[in-house]
């Protein structure tokens, strides 16, 4: 089992590619509710207003990060980590580029929805330092609430 500061140490983080699609697909289909679609993919990766970030490890895809910027922030539509892979740093790797590169965009917000029983998920971004800011009644269309979570980073001020 790799440890937290191996893989880390070795991770790299870059723009998805063509090639990346059906690593993505497979890791989306076995950690999140929602299933990427190759076709969706297609548009993303060739320019699209969404961005997909990848976590390669070797030549491995081990994670991905899908977001859109918008006029009032960045928003993250899916994350998600492979199984063997999560508690490794990948999830924080990848949410730590975004929070990074944000300012870039000239936006000092991050928001998202996570389903409100997804408990892991709702912890991990807890530490990553986002909080709740409203709940969203049947927000899936099939009785589930969720919740928008947001991250604000101050503004640099000289």
């Amino acid at each position: 089992m790799n440890t937290t500061s191996q893989v880390e140490k070795r991770v790299q983080l870059r723009l998805a590619r063509g090639e990346d699609k059906a690593a993505i697909v497979a890791i989306s289909r076995s950690t999140v509710n929602f299933v990427v679609e190759e076709d969706w993919l297609d548009e993303l990766i060739q320019g699209s207003s969404h961005a997909v970030l990848v976590a390669v490890h070797g030549s491995l895809v081990v994670g991905f990060l899908i977001f859109v910027v918008r006029d009032d922030g960045v928003y993250i539509t899916h994350m998600a980590v492979h199984e063997s892979f999560r508690r490794c740093g990948i999830g924080s790797a990848l949410m730590g580029k975004i929070k990074n590169e944000m300012q870039d965009h000239g936006k000092h917000q991050i928001c998202m929805v996570v389903e409100s029983n997804d408990k892991q998920c709702l912890d991990f971004c807890t530490a990553m330092g986002f909080r709740s800011v409203s709940l969203l009644s049947d927000y899936y269309g099939r009785g589930q609430s969720a919740r928008l979570l947001c991250y604000e980073k101050q503004s640099m001020k000289r």
